[in-house]
Protein backbone atom coordinates (compact mmCIF):
# COMPACT_ATOMS: atom_id res chain seq x y z
CA UNK A 1 0.00 0.00 0.00
CA UNK A 2 1.24 3.32 -1.10
CA UNK A 3 0.58 6.26 1.32
CA UNK A 4 -0.07 9.52 -0.11
CA UNK A 5 1.18 12.61 2.00
CA UNK A 6 -1.45 14.83 1.97
CA UNK A 7 0.28 18.56 2.13
CA UNK A 8 -2.06 21.64 3.22
CA UNK A 9 -0.70 25.06 1.97
CA UNK A 10 -2.00 27.45 4.59
CA UNK A 11 -1.75 30.70 3.52
CA UNK A 12 -1.27 33.41 6.89
CA UNK A 13 -1.57 37.10 6.23
CA UNK A 14 -0.56 38.95 8.94
CA UNK A 15 -1.76 41.86 10.39
CA UNK A 16 0.95 44.20 9.08
CA UNK A 17 0.85 42.85 5.53
CA UNK A 18 -2.98 43.88 5.04
CA UNK A 19 -2.56 47.10 6.17
CA UNK A 20 0.31 47.78 3.70
CA UNK A 21 -1.57 46.59 1.48
CA UNK A 22 -4.45 49.11 2.70
CA UNK A 23 -2.30 51.74 2.60
CA UNK A 24 -0.71 51.27 -1.43
CA UNK A 25 -4.71 51.36 -2.13
CA UNK A 26 -5.00 54.81 -0.12
CA UNK A 27 -1.69 55.93 -1.58
CA UNK A 28 -2.68 55.36 -5.00
CA UNK A 29 -5.65 56.71 -4.46
CA UNK A 30 -4.82 59.68 -3.36
CA UNK A 31 -2.59 60.19 -6.27
CA UNK A 32 -5.23 60.31 -8.22
CA UNK A 33 -7.23 62.46 -6.61
CA UNK A 34 -4.08 64.81 -6.41
CA UNK A 35 -3.43 64.66 -10.08
CA UNK A 36 -7.12 65.41 -10.31
CA UNK A 37 -7.11 68.21 -8.36
CA UNK A 38 -3.45 69.61 -9.84
CA UNK A 39 -5.64 69.38 -13.76
CA UNK A 40 -8.47 71.57 -11.96
CA UNK A 41 -6.34 73.95 -10.76
CA UNK A 42 -4.37 74.30 -13.41
CA UNK A 43 -7.35 75.09 -16.02
CA UNK A 44 -8.15 77.36 -13.02
CA UNK A 45 -5.04 79.44 -13.44
CA UNK A 46 -5.15 79.25 -17.07
CA UNK A 47 -8.83 81.46 -16.98
CA UNK A 48 -7.47 83.56 -13.91
CA UNK A 49 -4.40 84.41 -16.62
CA UNK A 50 -6.74 84.84 -19.71
CA UNK A 51 -8.94 87.53 -17.93
CA UNK A 52 -5.83 89.18 -16.02
CA UNK A 53 -4.50 89.52 -19.18
CA UNK A 54 -7.80 91.08 -20.96
CA UNK A 55 -7.91 93.17 -17.76
CA UNK A 56 -4.35 94.95 -18.68
CA UNK A 57 -5.25 94.93 -22.41
CA UNK A 58 -8.13 97.13 -21.68
CA UNK A 59 -6.35 99.07 -18.99
CA UNK A 60 -3.33 99.89 -21.44
CA UNK A 61 -6.17 100.63 -24.20
CA UNK A 62 -7.59 102.86 -22.34
CA UNK A 63 -4.29 104.45 -20.70
CA UNK A 64 -2.92 105.39 -24.40
CA UNK A 65 -5.84 106.33 -25.57
CA UNK A 66 -6.98 109.28 -22.82
CA UNK A 67 -2.47 110.06 -22.97
CA UNK A 68 -3.29 111.43 -25.97
CA UNK A 69 -5.80 113.35 -25.12
CA UNK A 70 -5.75 116.54 -23.06
CA UNK A 71 -8.58 115.30 -20.34
CA UNK A 72 -7.76 115.31 -16.96
CA UNK A 73 -8.17 112.14 -15.90
CA UNK A 74 -6.01 109.00 -13.30
CA UNK A 75 -6.40 105.31 -14.65
CA UNK A 76 -5.62 102.70 -11.65
CA UNK A 77 -3.00 100.51 -13.46
CA UNK A 78 -4.06 97.89 -10.86
CA UNK A 79 -8.22 97.96 -11.26
CA UNK A 80 -8.53 100.09 -14.33
CA UNK A 81 -10.87 102.53 -12.37
CA UNK A 82 -10.70 106.09 -13.81
CA UNK A 83 -10.79 109.00 -11.42
CA UNK A 84 -11.61 112.53 -12.54
CA UNK A 85 -11.14 115.37 -10.57
CA UNK A 86 -14.00 116.18 -8.61
CA UNK A 87 -14.92 119.82 -9.70
CA UNK A 88 -15.07 118.32 -13.00
CA UNK A 89 -18.75 117.21 -12.74
CA UNK A 90 -19.81 119.27 -9.56
CA UNK A 91 -20.16 121.87 -8.37
CA UNK A 92 -20.04 121.40 -4.60
CA UNK A 93 -23.29 120.33 -2.55
CA UNK A 94 -24.37 119.56 -5.97
CA UNK A 95 -25.44 116.26 -8.02
CA UNK A 96 -26.65 118.60 -11.28
CA UNK A 97 -24.04 117.92 -13.83
CA UNK A 98 -21.94 121.40 -14.66
CA UNK A 99 -22.17 122.67 -18.18
CA UNK A 100 -17.84 121.77 -18.03
CA UNK A 101 -18.88 118.59 -16.76
CA UNK A 102 -21.68 118.06 -19.45
CA UNK A 103 -18.69 119.01 -22.16
CA UNK A 104 -16.56 116.81 -20.08
CA UNK A 105 -19.22 113.74 -20.54
CA UNK A 106 -19.33 114.35 -24.47
CA UNK A 107 -15.47 113.84 -25.11
CA UNK A 108 -15.41 111.06 -22.58
CA UNK A 109 -18.17 108.68 -23.03
CA UNK A 110 -17.88 108.68 -26.75
CA UNK A 111 -13.62 107.64 -26.42
CA UNK A 112 -14.22 105.04 -23.23
CA UNK A 113 -16.98 102.87 -24.51
CA UNK A 114 -15.21 103.22 -28.07
CA UNK A 115 -12.50 101.35 -26.19
CA UNK A 116 -14.39 99.13 -24.22
CA UNK A 117 -16.90 98.23 -27.28
CA UNK A 118 -13.85 97.26 -29.21
CA UNK A 119 -14.83 93.59 -30.59
CA UNK A 120 -12.12 92.07 -28.81
CA UNK A 121 -13.18 93.11 -25.65
CA UNK A 122 -16.59 93.57 -25.90
CA UNK A 123 -17.86 89.96 -24.31
CA UNK A 124 -15.29 89.95 -21.59
CA UNK A 125 -16.70 93.07 -20.10
CA UNK A 126 -19.84 92.30 -17.35
CA UNK A 127 -20.37 95.51 -15.92
CA UNK A 128 -19.43 99.41 -15.66
CA UNK A 129 -19.75 101.04 -12.14
CA UNK A 130 -20.35 104.62 -11.79
CA UNK A 131 -19.45 105.95 -8.28
CA UNK A 132 -20.24 109.68 -7.04
CA UNK A 133 -18.13 111.39 -4.27
CA UNK A 134 -17.95 114.17 -1.94
CA UNK A 135 -16.41 116.10 0.12
CA UNK A 136 -15.90 115.36 3.94
CA UNK A 137 -18.44 118.46 4.72
CA UNK A 138 -21.37 117.31 6.02
CA UNK A 139 -22.60 113.74 7.84
CA UNK A 140 -22.18 110.44 6.59
CA UNK A 141 -25.81 109.48 5.57
CA UNK A 142 -25.94 112.89 3.74
CA UNK A 143 -22.88 112.62 1.55
CA UNK A 144 -23.80 108.77 0.67
CA UNK A 145 -27.42 110.42 -0.68
CA UNK A 146 -24.88 112.89 -2.53
CA UNK A 147 -23.12 110.50 -4.05
CA UNK A 148 -25.60 108.15 -4.96
CA UNK A 149 -27.47 111.27 -6.43
CA UNK A 150 -24.13 112.26 -8.64
CA UNK A 151 -23.72 108.47 -9.91
CA UNK A 152 -27.20 108.10 -11.09
CA UNK A 153 -26.87 111.69 -12.63
CA UNK A 154 -23.72 110.47 -14.54
CA UNK A 155 -26.28 107.38 -15.33
CA UNK A 156 -28.95 109.05 -16.37
CA UNK A 157 -26.86 111.43 -18.37
CA UNK A 158 -24.89 108.90 -20.08
CA UNK A 159 -28.62 107.22 -21.64
CA UNK A 160 -30.15 110.92 -22.49
CA UNK A 161 -30.68 110.33 -25.58
CA UNK A 162 -30.98 113.98 -26.37
CA UNK A 163 -27.42 114.86 -24.74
Amino acid sequence: MKYRRRTEVNYWMSYADLMSAMLMVFALLLTFVILDYRELLEEKEKKIEQVVSVKSEIIRALTEAFKQSNMTIEIDQQTGAIRFPGSILFESDSAEISPEGKKFLQQFIPKYMGILLQDRFQNEISSIIIEGHTDRNGTYMYNMSLSQRRAYAVLEYIYNPWC
